[in-house]
């Protein structure tokens, strides 16, 4: 979400006003009809400036830097894809241990543990007439529709962008997803699924540096955007076909929230509307 914070100097004339510690500060009406400007985060802990609506004219129409029929050529990919990626890269490298549950209570012997580590992980279904996929690989896949967040819907160039993902080029915020996602692992032995469900439900509950409830992970495939993960459910589907096959499958839940950024040309010219300006008959 983009956080905007009005421009105290550019409370607009005949504003009611009460005096406080910090200055003047509008009475009894809301910062868009108060306010001129305002700063807003524009990523990396930057901030910009610009009019209060955040709305940016420009003389010419913006050209992607992607899609071929603008001239593009830097290579992109869905807020969709980016949240399975996202996912991805956080259980990649995770390994867990697994030991035998039962007997845990007889005494205080020490059990054996085992370290292990996936396999291999899939995007989607890699085939749908296929054979299930093998124990110790997982499946990550979003098979629910995704929700484009209505609070969350803007069109802001990042001024902080300008020439880092290409010569000429910057990236345009158009708003957030709310993606769900589904994580599927098989396992061969029950010791080891819940080992990892151990192991995953804690990286997956809150970040590892700051006290918040969530995981934030950095996708560079995807213009080193943040991506949120947030756990929902987790489930044992089991069968008994599955029990009599030493399959034992473990299922994840989880909502990913993900910005969707576009890569642009950096237009030649921008001009910011003033409040009662009026721009090609726009006003």
């Amino acid at each position: 979400m983009i956080e905007i914070k009005p421009d105290p100097s550019s409370i607009l004339a005949g504003t009611p006003t009460i005096e406080t510690d910090q200055g003047p500060k509008p009475s009894g009406v809301l910062d868009e009809d108060a306010y001129d400007a305002g700063s807003f985060e524009t990523g990396g802990g930057a901030r910009s400036f610009g009019p209060n609506d955040l709305k940016h004219y420009y003389n010419d129409l913006l050209a992607s830097a992607s899609w071929p029929d603008d001239g593009g050529g830097v290579a992109t990919m869905g807020p969709v894809d980016a949240a399975q990626l996202a996912l991805c890269h956080l259980i990649a490298r995770a390994t867990w241990q697994s030991r035998p549950l039962a007997g845990l209570g007889d005494g205080p012997a020490q059990p054996h543990l085992t370290v292990h580590r996936l396999e291999r992980i899939y995007f989607d279904w890699p085939r749908w007439d296929g054979r299930d996929i093998p124990v110790s690989q997982a499946l990550i896949t979003s098979p629910e529709e995704a929700r484009w967040e209505p609070g969350a819907r803007t069109a802001l160039l990042l001024d902080n962008t300008i020439n880092v993902f290409g010569p000429g080029t910057m990236l345009r915020h158009l708003g957030e997803w709310e993606v769900p996602l589904r994580l599927i692992v098989w396992f061969a032995h029950q010791d080891m699924r819940r080992g990892f469900q151990a192991r995953i439900s804690s990286l997956l509950a809150a970040e590892r540096s700051r006290e918040t409830w969530h995981r934030i992970v950095v996708v560079p495939e995807y213009f080193n955007r943040d991506v949120t993960l947030m756990m929902q459910t987790v489930s044992r589907p089991d069968s008994g076909d599955q029990a009599q096959a030493n399959r034992w499958p473990l299922e994840f839940s989880l909502m990913a929230s993900v910005e969707q950024v576009e890569l642009v040309r950096v237009p030649g010219y921008i001009e910011h509307a003033s409040a009662g300006a009026e721009v090609d008959g726009l006003a």
